[in-house]
């Protein structure tokens, strides 16, 4: 096995597992709206994530429709943030388990890190893809009786 076919490997299936995890992401974004509840939220401080810098993420308060007032962080995190402080927003939660994953209804919040992953995803596994797919026809080639 040379260096190429290394490369190409490497190509490959970094590109196939981000496009698993792009489908999961995906599929769960689906089944999650699919069962969501709306309330509405207010933003009542932007915090900084630990493992950055200068991105904030909005800190929500909400309440469900049973009552129960819960305080929550988006996972995702942005430099301007998304929300101003005081800002009402609309909030998603599963009314099974509304502690559970409560997000902000907004496109960055939902389809953000597939966004991100897809075209590294797609252009990883292509490469892969296409080396492998020359490789074996030239070695189909290669093979065949005179």
């Amino acid at each position: 096995m040379n260096s190429k076919d290394l490369v190409a490997g490497f190509f490959g299936v970094v590109g196939g597992v981000c496009l698993i995890v792009v489908f999961f992401i995906v599929a769960s974004n689906i089944q999650f709206l699919s069962q969501a509840q709306v309330a509405e939220g207010t933003v009542i401080n932007n915090i900084r994530p630990k493992s950055t810098s200068k991105a904030m993420a909005p800190q929500i308060r909400f309440s469900t429709t049973d009552g129960q007032t819960i305080v929550f962080a988006s996972n995702v995190s942005s430099n301007p943030p998304e929300f101003q402080v005081g800002q009402k927003i609309k909030v998603l939660y599963n009314p099974k388990a509304p502690q559970a994953s409560p997000r902000p209804d907004s496109f960055i919040s939902m389809w953000l890190p597939p966004i991100l992953l897809g075209p590294f995803a797609l252009i990883f596994s292509g490469i892969g893809f296409q080396y492998f797919t020359q490789s074996f026809l030239k070695n189909r080639k290669q093979k065949r009786p005179l």
